[in-house]
Formats: C-alpha cells, structure tokens, sequence
C-alpha cells in the first residue's frame, strides 16, 4: 500500500514522500510512525547540502536524501543512482514532488568496474537491504543487474558532483576503488559502513579517505551517540555508522 508523508527536516523546510509498505516495509514503517530516517546524519547532511551544488545519491533507495538534498537547496543538481527499477522509479517521483527539475537517473549498481552483477535481496523481499551477490552465489535469489562506476557515471553526467552520500550495503570498497577520479575533486562524502564485520570495511574507508585528503566522522545512525572524529588509532564504532568525509581539517561539532 502506498502512503504520502509529509517530514520536517530542517529550517521550516518539509519533504513531501511517497512511501510503499510493499516495496520497502522497514522504511515505510519509520515513516509511518513518525520516526526520522537516520536521525543523526540528518543535520550533517542539510548543512553539507544549503552550500552543495551538485549532489550524486548512490543507492538513493526511494530517494529520502535527495529530497532532503532537493528542498534545502534550490536548483541543485541531482543524480539518482539505484539498480532496482521500482526504487529508482519512486525516487524520481518523490523528486518530482519536491519541485526538484534537475534530475538524472542511473540503473545501475556501483562498484568497481563496468559489467553485470547479481543482487540478492533480504528474504522478505525488502528493497531496502539489495546486496550484490558474488556472480555464482546460489545462497539467496536475486536478478543481474548493470554495474558502473562512480567515475563512469559522472563522465556520463558532465558535471562534477561535491557532495555524495553512498549506501552499498558491502560494496563500500569497490565503489570507492571505482571513483578515485571523482575522489580528485574532492567531493563531500557521506558513506554508510557497518561494524557487524569488526569495523573491517569501515577502517579499510578510512585508509582510502586518508590517502585523499579527507578528515573523517562517524555518526550514530539514531543520533543516539554523539559523533566522533575517528584518529589514526580509533576503529569504526561498532553498529552501523555513516562517515562524513570532509577534505581537510575536521570542522568542530
């Protein structure tokens, strides 16, 4: 079944959002009940879009960070990335809700090179947890899906996006390793990391990030816990975590 919220975010400012139980259970629930999705990047994420001029949602989901991105700030620049066709659909439309016209959409995974994977879903089907799956994986169903990469994407764009927020559910390393052209120009990075693997996959980012210049937080997911810079000898905190990757100094927070 399919809702219409509408979701305060920052300023007065409201997100419209077309929300389906059928096609994401978990996120329509949080919406539903009034819960604000990742409300502890939240802030972080408005603060980075009010000055953006180009942003690049990889794995946009239903398009709640874009249209966070679309109301705080007039005539941005906006690039969907998704590989499941319903997802990207509704984030178009919930774009077009919010009075965003400078859309572009990609259907496609991102990782690190150009080709086909498998996406494997949750068991219940819910689109909010699509994983890519190893090419000859038979442990969960799942359909081929295109893959790019961040630095094919944005050549297709023809112009350079500088904030990006990533959600990959694994693939944090390859869609890293497949921009490092974007990395360059020194975008503002939001990345979802999760530390069920020892923060493995987080700390492996930061090396990356590190070596382009970024200063690093991590932030509670919930807002729950208070951000932290994470130094040259802190792990990622364990949980789920988004790194906010700054060039340069880290500001105070």
């Amino acid at each position: 079944m399919e809702f219409l919220y509408r979701v305060p975010v920052a300023r007065g400012r409201t997100v419209k959002l077309f929300v389906d139980d059928e096609l994401s259970a978990r996120f329509a629930a949080r919406v539903i009940q009034g819960v604000t999705h990742e409300a502890g990047v939240l802030p972080h994420f408005v603060r980075a879009a009010g000055v953006a001029r180009g942003f690049l949602d990889i794995g946009c989901h239903v398009g709640w960070y874009a249209c966070v991105a679309a109301v705080v700030r007039s005539r941005l620049r906006i690039a969907l990335v998704d590989p499941e066709p319903r997802c990207l659909a509704m984030a178009e439309r919930n774009l077009r809700l919010n009075d965003s016209v400078e859309g572009r959409s990609f259907l496609c995974a991102a990782t690190d090179r150009v080709g086909h994977r498998i996406m494997a879903f949750a068991p219940d089907g819910d689109t909010l947890l699509g994983k890519l799956a190893a090419i000859d994986d038979p442990a969960r169903p799942g359909v081929a899906v295109n893959t790019k990469t961040v630095d094919s994407i944005v050549e297709e764009l023809n112009w350079h996006p500088d904030l990006i927020k990533i959600d990959v559910e694994g693939e944090e390393l390859a869609t890293l390793h497949g921009m490092s052209g974007v990395l360059r120009t020194r975008p503002t990075l939001f990345i979802e990391v999760h530390g069920h693997d020892g923060g493995a996959l987080g700390r492996a980012a930061v090396d990356i990030l590190r070596g382009h210049g970024y200063r690093i937080l991590a932030i509670d997911k919930s807002g729950s816990l208070p951000p932290r810079v994470i130094s040259d000898t802190e792990g990622i905190p364990p949980g789920e975590s988004v790194l906010l990757a700054e060039p340069g100094s880290p500001r105070s927070y």
